[in-house]
């Protein structure tokens, strides 16, 4: 087959590649973190978790060079280290519905465990195999005690959830992620020094590397490190970026009194690989000393009124934590939380990403949301409803019926991701909406904007539609 390297315009030819084994079975039984078997049943599809081991190297900075803000920085190869990490492969269980595109996610480690699960009904329905690469020391150190900020439980790393199954993983310091995301990328596409084929026989035509939140800022750092070396990738598609290119012990992340967090680098997006950054409203304040335009090769969409977790992702990762014993997060409890969900928007995003890497097509532009310098919660620009201006509109924004904002006053970052909810009066709600069909005239024809705009799928209208019929009966009409 073609190396991905190839495609994407020459990998290193000395780059380095791991051993695979498995599937893993065994310890607890399932992998950690992983998406409910009934739930991937019902969808066709089937998940196996892989070890891959070998050694990796770092990166430096070369001789008179300095790190930028615009993340284009020139680096070398450093001292290569052992490493045993895993990655779970989810793919179709018929092989002729694959689709050809692999999205590998950069698992996340903000909890201090290792994190990341297939959430989008896109990627079901259109046949994507989905890989979660773990790659970062703290999935397998875990985390004994509460960061700045941050009101994070002690939690246990893989080798010590689960000894039987994780035992042997070992990781030589994040100084080395970035060359152990590309192995798990070279041996999905076919690039390993032995041992079993993850894809059982599929071969992708393209490669997305993707993650959200703090991978994202691991996959900026990528884009700025590694990425001009390995040339593997055919696009990257970051959630919930926070505006940081993350690589240890050289970039910064600026974090604020009560862990408000700063941009501080830009995406680098001069290598000629498609870069598509798609965020919430939680992100806009700390993304908004580092915007850059939209080019040839970068889109950025945020959605006014969503928040980091977008609600639906957040509730399936509860339900996988508490199976698998982690305590539960301030961000998945905290009262009077925004529920907007957004998940449409990322679902129009994957298949406008891929309609970019297959057939050069860019996403659409959308205005971005209003911002003003100013502290945290001042910064956004809002209506005379309370709800941001600008950005991708969903109808519950169009229509609305509370003012939803993408951050809180909460002191812990985790519980500030959740945003607000402040519900209108029934005065207000008259006012607005005098009658039911008031109510879904205007939110129907926001959808049908939207479908127009291609923030949001024919395929997922219905259900846009039928939440908004949820809404309308909810109000205090009198026909």
């Amino acid at each position: 087959m073609t190396e991905q390297g190839d495609r994407a315009g020459g990998a290193t030819p000395d780059a380095r590649v791991g051993v695979v084994s498995g599937p893993v079975t065994g310890g607890h039984g399932w992998a950690f973190g992983s998406s409910p078997v009934e739930h991937l049943d019902a969808r066709g599809y089937v998940l196996e978790e892989y070890l891959i081991e070998g050694e990796a190297d770092s990166y430096e900075l070369a001789p008179g060079s300095e790190v930028t803000t615009d993340s284009a920085w020139d680096t070398v190869s450093g001292k290569p280290a052992p490493y045993k990490t895993r990655m779970m492969v989810v793919r179709p269980r018929d092989p002729s519905k694959f689709n050809g595109i692999v999205l590998l996610n950069w698992q996340n480690v903000t909890a201090g465990v290792d994190l990341g699960a297939p959430t989008d009904e896109e990627m079901f329905r259109q046949g994507y195999v989905w890989v979660g690469a773990t790659v970062q020391q703290v999935a397998m150190t875990g985390v004994t005690v509460t960061m700045p900020g941050y009101d994070l439980p002690p939690v246990k790393g893989l080798p010590a959830w689960d000894p039987a199954r994780y035992g042997t993983l070992s990781h030589p310091g994040d100084a080395y992620c970035f060359d152990m995301y590309a192995q798990i990328g070279r041996a999905i596409s076919g690039r390993r020094a032995g041992g079993p084929d993850p894809m059982h026989g599929l071969v992708p035509s393209k490669i997305i590397a993707m993650g959200g939140s703090q991978s994202a800022a691991c996959l900026a750092g990528y884009l700025g490190v590694a990425h001009a070396h390995d040339r593997l990738f055919d696009g990257f598609l970051l959630e919930v970026h926070w505006g940081n290119s993350m690589w240890p012990h050289h970039s910064k992340t600026v974090v604020l009194p009560g862990g408000d967090i700063v941009g501080t680098y830009q995406v680098r997006d001069d290598l000629g690989v498609p870069i598509f950054v798609v965020n919430s409203e939680t992100e806009a304040w700390s993304v908004f000393p580092v915007r850059q335009p939209d080019t040839d090769t970068y889109r950025f969409w945020e959605v006014a009124g969503g928040t980091h977790g977008g609600n639906r992702p957040v509730d399936a990762l509860a339900e996988i934590m508490a199976r698998d014993g982690v305590e539960t997060l301030g961000m998945l409890d905290s009262a009077g939380r925004n529920t907007i969900d957004w998940s449409c928007v990322q679902s129009a995003a994957l298949r406008a990403m891929t309609a970019w890497v297959t057939e050069g097509t860019p996403p659409p532009t959308f205005p971005l949301i209003e911002l003003v310098e100013g502290p945290l919660l001042d910064s956004v620009v809002r209506d005379a409803n309370g709800n941001a201006k600008g950005g991708v509109r969903i109808p519950e924004m169009e229509a609305p019926i509370a003012a939803q904002w993408g951050v809180n006053s909460t002191p812990d970052m985790l519980a500030k991701l959740s945003g607000e909810r402040h519900p209108f009066s029934e005065e207000q709600l008259r006012a607005l909406y005098p009658s039911r069909d008031a109510y879904l005239s205007q939110y129907d024809a926001a959808a049908e904007r939207l479908v127009q705009a291609g923030g949001l799928l024919p395929e997922d209208l219905p259900a846009v539609r039928a939440h908004g019929r949820e809404l309308a009966d909810a109000l205090p009409h009198d026909t």
